[in-house]
Formats: structure tokens, sequence, C-alpha cells
């Protein structure tokens, strides 16, 4: 479980620095007509290989697809960050677009095998908490004018993960909103 916490963690802060550093990455490379090609190239890779890893993992078997999916995330993060044209970041941001999508399509996927039915929802829980922890303490982190701490976020959430997983609205595996 851990390693697919890594692998959402990994998405999760790859869009939190590139939304912030566009603008400047945009700037040196002299592109700002092709602004959106960037963002868009990572998009429309993402969507694609979503219900393509879908079907070819349920055939072959989620381990290496997940494994590849995480190399190919990787390394379009480095050659993105090596980049010297527009047209260079925009390849480069749509093969880490392909490797995200296959994360993205994996992760949920896994998880809905290691965990059996009637405790996925205990487990989704404190999978989610931990993601949006994770989105907030770096929205948090980032603002360093109002001085809020990074860790500072866990108050937004009233206490542990487990505290926070006994809800009345989840009971017996089940999601009853």
């Amino acid at each position: 479980m851990t390693s697919l916490m890594l692998t959402l963690f990994l998405e999760a802060l790859d869009q939190a620095i590139v939304g912030t550093a566009m603008p400047r990455i945009i700037a040196q490379l002299h592109g700002l007509d092709r602004y959106t090609w960037v963002v868009t190239a990572y998009i429309l890779a993402t969507t694609t290989m979503i219900p393509i890893v879908g079907k070819l993992s349920d055939q072959f078997g989620r381990k290496w697809f997940l494994l590849c999916g995480t190399i190919l995330f990787l390394m379009g993060s480095l050659l993105a960050g090596a980049a010297q044209s527009m047209d260079q970041l925009i390849a480069f941001r749509a093969l880490q677009g392909l490797g995200a999508g296959i994360g993205m399509a994996l992760v949920a996927t896994v998880f809905g095998d290691l965990f059996p039915p009637a405790e996925r929802a205990s487990a989704a829980c404190r999978c989610g908490i931990r993601r949006n922890y994770c989105s907030c303490s770096s929205t948090a982190g980032s603002r360093r004018r109002q001085r809020i701490p990074a860790l500072g976020s866990s108050r937004l959430y009233g206490g542990s993960v487990s505290s926070r997983c006994r809800r009345p609205g989840i009971t017996d595996g089940r999601c009853t909103w």
C-alpha cells in the first residue's frame, strides 16, 4: 500500500510544482503562444491511457504495468525538466502524462485487488485522507507569508487517520451517505 501511496504522491506533487512553475518555464522558453499545449498534452495522454491500461492489465497483470508507468512518469519528469524548447517540453509532458495515466488507472485497481470488499471502505478512507493530507499540507506549506506550517494542516482534519475512518458514514465496509 505504501508504494501505491508514493505513486499517487508523485503525481499530486508533480501537479502542484508544475502548476506553480509553469509561467516562469514558459517565459524562459519563449513559448507563450503554446502555453496551453503543455497542459493539453499531459491531460490528453493521461485520459487516453486510463482505459487502455485498464483493459491490458486485466489480461496481462498489473505489477509490470504499474512499475513501467511509474518509470515512464519519472523519465518524462526528468526529460521535461531538461527541455530546451517548447516542442521538447510538450513532448516530454505528453510522455509524463502516459505514465501518470497508467498510475492513475492502476492504483485504484490494485487497491481494489488488495482488500476484500468488506475492508475496502475503511482502507479507501485511509488512502483518501492521506492523499488529501498531502495536498493540503503542500498548499499550506507554500503560504510562507501567512506563516502556516506545512504539517499544520493536519488540524483541518481533526485528528488521526484511524479516528476519521470510524465515522458514522462508513460502517461494516459500506459507505452509507
